[in-house]
């Protein structure tokens, strides 16, 4: 971590004027091979937790009736899935150690069942106009019990604000160890979506090797979620304190529970002018509106359900398109292009607040930015070199930015990483408006290139060997809005090489072949051992932290498959 400043304008209204840093991680993650595995073990047992258990059931059922002039599809899906979670989610080390006096064990059961059907009715005719018609719902019920324990006992002044004595912090690993499961007094969540579409598509031939289709989609949406009441008379976070003053010492039931729902609805539309001049060469046009309906997250569950701070606008994407399929050189060379650009309104994104239920946590809530671009150029190709060899190549370049993002926000890490800060009054408190127009979209690489070859080679009439290689690369992207935080560029080489028969295959592979180390993915997360608070006004110092997800080694492996039924 390094000490990053608060904005000038913070100090005061905002944050304590004695909090003029806080520990952020900052520029970029480390390869995998330079950090250590932190977890932390189960003080009861002394062994590791035993992580996550998962038992997922799937089903389809596809139907298809040819009438002649229409085709009728039926698609069914049903999902049926169990989890169970018990692992430590602070990732700091072990609980036990000496001088820690912070913690946390994520416990917690899922059950999800989703069932969809899906009618689609198709034109079977030869002339100027094509048609589909179809309807689709689904409904998912995800039933989650969490009885996750936070423990924080860092030292601190009591009676706070200073003056006061300090009072020294404890260590978590006996507190937490005596919580059993009865005592956890989890919570259960609800949440029921039930989603219903009609959706049809035009294909019209204006003229010869012109043509014209028309799509478009509209759906209606609802989300119900019931979670527990931890703010009314007094807040009941999931959070322990030993001594019982920053915390209760005991994880509290909740109040009862609280139910709300959203309802919404979309049109999304797709208009697709084409044009084949050859029978190898295909010119296109498009313009799409798409939507991600309006919803309610269930993401500060550590605080309780706040419908308030848990609902979300709608999110609305438009893409224009122009591209281009061609062959070349008899067919044997394909080369493919693409030019695009996606404008994004009210897109969906996450921030961080201080806990509406009076915890001082940070608790992330969902957040509609105003506004947001990508400009994207795809190429693809591909070269028969002889009747067996074939090389190929994909390249994708994207340019993004955020036109218009603001949001309010008491936390001190995103004030500090955003860098700016207009004090404003919002409900009888003073909170910063941080401004982060203008930075790049997170998780969006500007270069990305997969590339490789395939070998074909008949020994006889019924048996077949290949090679094949491939590499995958994917330029540095920031992993939050605020462009702070960097995943390095990557390459990955994968080797495979295999014999086929008329009903069975064996494959031999190297995934990852140069073992590369590089970190993929991260989780952003609070360092609750660095805690502290500052006053007046009251703030809660909470340092940032970056958990590393472990990059995948080498993998070495034979796949083998065996074909059923006719040839």
């Amino acid at each position: 971590t390094t000490p990053v400043a608060l904005p000038a304008s913070a100090l005061g209204p905002v944050i304590a004027p004695s909090v003029t840093t806080i520990d952020s991680v900052v520029g970029k993650i480390p390869n995998s091979d330079s950090r250590a595995v932190t977890l932390s073990e189960d003080p009861r047992t002394g062994a590791d937790y035993p992580g996550v258990t998962r038992e997922i059931v799937r089903g389809a059922l596809n139907l298809d009736y040819d009438f002649g002039p229409v085709s009728l599809v039926s698609l069914t899906g049903f999902t049926d899935g169990d989890t169970f979670s018990f692992e430590d989610s602070r990732r700091e080390g072990s609980v036990a150690a000496a001088g820690k006096t912070t913690g946390s064990e994520f416990w917690a059961t899922e059950q999800t069942q989703v069932f969809s059907q899906e009618f689609r009715l198709v034109s079977n005719s030869e002339g100027r106009f094509n048609w589909v018609l179809g309807a689709l719902y689904w409904d998912e019920t995800v039933d989650f019990v969490d009885g996750t324990i936070n423990c924080i006992a860092n030292e601190l002044f009591s009676p706070f604000p200073p003056p006061g004595g300090i009072v020294p912090g404890v260590n978590c690993a006996a507190p937490i160890a005596a919580i059993t499961d009865p005592l956890r007094n989890a919570d259960p969540w609800e949440r029921k979506t039930e989603h219903l579409s009609v959706y049809g598509l035009i294909d019209w031939e204006v003229v010869d090797k012109v043509s014209l289709a028309f799509e478009a989609r509209y759906g209606d949406e609802e989300i119900t979620v019931t979670g527990p009441d931890r703010s009314s008379g007094g807040s009941r976070p999931r959070a322990i304190d030993p001594r019982g003053i920053l915390f209760p010492a005991t994880i509290d039931p909740a109040y009862g529970a609280i139910t709300d729902s959203v309802s919404d609805d979309f049109f999304a539309p797709k208009v697709t002018l084409q044009w084949e001049p050859t029978a190898d060469s295909m010119y296109y046009a498009s313009w799409a509106q798409a939507f991600k309906p309006a919803g309610i997250s269930v993401v500060a569950s550590l605080a309780g359900f706040n419908p308030d701070t848990s609902k979300f606008e709608a999110e609305e994407l438009q893409v224009w398109e122009l591209g281009a399929k061609t062959m070349w050189v008899d067919g044997r060379w394909t080369l493919n292009g693409a030019l695009f650009y996606q404008d994004f309104s009210d897109k969906q994104v996450t921030s961080q607040i201080l806990d509406p239920g009076g915890s001082g946590l940070l608790v992330t809530v969902p957040v509609n930015a105003s506004s947001a671009e990508i400009i994207g150029l795809e190429l693809d190709t591909s070269f028969w070199i002889t009747e067996g060899l074939e090389i190929f190549a994909q390249y994708t370049y994207l340019t993004s930015e955020y036109n218009d993002y603001k949001q309010n926000t008491q936390g001190p890490n995103p004030i500090s990483e955003a860098g700016n800060c207009t004090p404003v009054t919002l409900g009888g408190g003073t909170t910063c408006e941080i401004d982060l127009s203008g930075r790049d979209l997170e998780l969006v690489p500007t270069h990305a290139v997969v590339a490789g070859l395939e070998y074909r080679r008949q020994i006889n009439p019924s048996l077949e060997w290949t090679f094949g290689t491939n590499v995958i690369y994917q330029d540095e992207r920031y992993t939050n809005a605020a462009n702070t935080v960097v995943l390095d560029s990557y390459s990955l080489w994968e080797f495979r090489l295999g014999l086929s028969g008329d009903r069975w295959n064996v494959q031999g592979y190297i995934d990852n072949a140069f073992d590369d180390d590089t970190v993929k993915s991260t989780l952003a997360n609070s360092y609750t051992q660095g805690f502290s608070v500052a006053a007046p006004p009251f703030t809660f110092v909470l340092p940032s932290n970056q958990i590393p997800i472990l990059a995948n080694g080498r993998e070495v492996g034979v796949r083998a498959g065996w074909r059923f039924g006719a040839n």
